[in-house]
């Protein structure tokens, strides 16, 4: 089985290599990489901690060792489809476990095959580990032959620790993994006292796993904020039941973890009355707004709530992160496996399979099912207050390929026994289920829609592919003239090209769609720059910053041009701020080394400017501060 796992990931990614899908990997970097920057710096992240910690740390701790941040990246990738492999054992061995070898086969391959599709959808580690520490938790406690040994109960509890503080919402699989535990296995008295062992040596490693991170938090939250506002995103009068997308900041929407962020704490504190609050106190109110939101509709929440129960199956169709679809579309080797491990009929007959295998299990494995069973509810149940989202969803896809096994399996042994009864309604039962995931219910754009072409085409900018990066923005204006963030991207590639004439007359369309959109007015202001119209350029980035006190890009490019035109005091002003707000900008840091009046002062900004870029020359000082070398 680790042989097809590793011919599987070897296929999907030599075909995909040079695709930017596979040279832009989502990592979340708005929140993840920068916390695993901050770990690897030795700084550790602000705390109380927004997000669950143990993914960014263990990217910190590549970023640490590894010579740059690209290797990094790759240690990441390369633990990520690990991972995914020994997952896909695991999931063969339960499956064999359970159901004989037909059925691990069928599971593996199965969960072989979804598995390296996870690359192209989801934040390396985040989903494929998680994933993989839930399972090895249930493969410890089935696999193994009579009473569970103490070592394997103690290494269960140390997994679902992990996965909890990796995802929290692990939590509630864990508690019905514990609860299993409680399941006597021998004569009435002995058989409880032995479960109520075996169910204290898993809680051990999981509460002290969870008191560390609390204790790091300063004991002001479990393990992260961010339950609050992810809460409310998907219980309040606007929710679509799958975007994270929050409301407007600044007049232009937004999506991403730092903006939900940003409008979390910003918001809260609007709504309270305070010029701001903390993290935990955002972190209460945002629950209270979700529970106010079931209290005064609560037929619309119940609603809501249908629908991502709905949506919860429906695969990769939910575009949280990238349009798999899409994707598929653009690398027909993806597009192939998609079809052959579709959620489409993955997870209706792991559902059916995993019913199957409870009525016509062996005697010795009915535990073993339904703790499958039970752990798939348990993340559904977990996922469906939340908006729904894919790293939730496929919490769940190793219970679809063990489920899919043990279906097949027992649809086989059915049609040889003549038991053609079952067989009519089993199959019944999965053709009901197909067509209602078929259905369309999330209300989004079909595969190729603007939202596609523009996410494409940031990621060729990314890797500097002008021509797809241009190309792909025009096809999405195309379909939504509107779309801002399009114009602005085309405009920043254009600026970056020396085309400010074109990119001011880009900016101006903007402009005239959302004249307070403060990013227009810093590019706008960068183009002016460029073609030498200092005073307009200064009065765009002052509007910027006067639109967005806290933006900032407009905050360092407002403070090249004052040091350029050698009005140091001005200069040294912003630096000043930038660098309380903790700015990892060298060029900050070496302005303040060469305006501040003290000289110890001057010294450690420019021992901090060269922390963060040790090449630091004479070449990459601007022109005023060499002179002063």
């Amino acid at each position: 089985m680790i042989l097809v796992a590793v011919a599987t990931r070897a296929l999907v990614l030599t075909q995909a290599a040079d695709s930017v899908y596979f040279a832009n990997p989502v990592l979340d970097e708005q929140t993840n990489l920068a916390t695993a920057q901050m770990w690897a710096s030795g700084e550790g992240p602000e705390r109380p901690l927004f997000k669950a910690p143990l993914y960014p740390w263990i990217v910190g701790q590549t970023l640490r060792v590894a010579p740059d941040e690209g290797a990094a990246i790759t240690s990441v990738i390369v633990l990520q489809h690990i991972a995914g492999i020994i997952g896909a054992w695991i999931v063969w061995r339960i499956g064999w476990t359970l159901g004989g070898v037909f059925a691990g086969l069928f599971a593996g391959i199965a969960f072989a095959g979804a598995g390296a599709l996870i690359f192209f959808e989801q934040s390396l580690l985040d989903a494929s580990l998680s994933m993989t520490l839930l399972l090895g938790a249930i493969g410890l406690l089935v696999t193994g032959q009579g009473p569970i040994a103490p070592w394997r109960v103690l290494l269960t509890g140390l997994l679902l620790g992990a996965a909890i503080i990796m995802r929290p919402t692990c939590a509630l699989p864990a508690l019905v993994i514990m609860i299993w535990c409680l399941w006597p296995d021998g004569p009435k008295w002995r058989g409880l006292f032995a479960s109520a062992i075996r169910t204290s040596l898993i809680a051990v490693p999981i509460a002290a796993l969870i008191a560390i991170v609390a204790w790091g938090n300063g004991w002001q939250t479990p393990i992260a904020t961010y339950g609050g506002p992810n809460l409310w995103l998907a219980n309040n009068p606007s929710a679509d039941g799958h975007s994270t997308r929050v409301p407007q900041i600044h007049g232009v929407p937004r999506m991403g973890e730092d903006y939900i962020e940003r409008y979390a704490l910003r918001e809260a504190a609007a709504r309270l009355g305070r010029d701001e609050v903390s993290r935990v106190e955002a972190d209460r109110f945002w629950r209270g707004e979700a529970l106010r939101f079931w209290q005064e509709t609560p037929g619309k929440a119940l609603l809501a709530l249908g629908k991502r129960a709905v949506l919860f199956w429906q695969g990769p169709e939910i575009k949280n992160n990238r349009s798999l679809p899409f994707v598929g579309q653009q690398i027909p080797v993806l597009g192939w496996m998609m079809r052959l491990v579709s959620w489409l009929w993955l997870a209706p007959l792991g559902v059916v399979g995993l019913l199957l295998a409870l009525h016509f299990h062996r005697p010795d494995r009915g535990r073993g099912v339904a703790l499958v069973l039970i752990t798939l509810i348990a993340i559904f149940a977990a996922g469906v207050p939340f908006p729904v989202n894919s790293r939730y969803r496929l919490l769940a896809l190793p219970c679809l390929c063990l489920g899919s096994g043990l279906g097949v399996s027992a649809l086989l042994s059915m049609a040889r026994e003549k038991s053609w009864s079952g067989f009519t309604v089993a199959i019944g039962w999965f053709i009901g289920l197909v067509f209602v995931l078929h259905f369309d219910w999330s209300g989004q754009e079909p595969p190729g829609s603007w939202r596609d072409w523009w996410q494409l085409g940031n990621l060729a900018a990314e890797r500097g592919d002008w021509d797809l990066a241009e190309s792909s923005f025009e096809e999405a204006l195309a379909q939504n003239p509107g779309h801002l963030e399009s114009h602005v991207n085309l405009a920043r590639i254009w600026i970056g090209q020396g085309k400010t004439t074109q990119a001011l007359e880009r900016l101006g369309v903007v402009l005239g769609l959302a004249p307070d959109y403060p990013v227009a007015w810093y590019l706008r202001g960068e183009a002016l720059k460029i073609s030498g119209d200092l005073p307009a350029a200064e009065e765009a980035l002052r509007h910027a910053l006067s639109l967005d006190p806290g933006h900032t890009s407009s905050a360092r490019a407002l403070m090249s041009l004052l040091f350029n035109a050698g009005r140091l005091s001005e200069a040294r002003e912003i630096a000043e701020r930038l660098a309380a707000q903790g700015s990892r900008d060298w060029e900050v840091w070496l302005a303040l080394a060469w305006t501040r009046e003290d000289a110890e002062g001057a010294r450690e900004a420019l021992d901090r400017a060269e922390e963060l870029h040790p090449t630091l020359t004479a070449e990459q000082i601007p022109p005023p501060l060499r002179s002063r070398d």
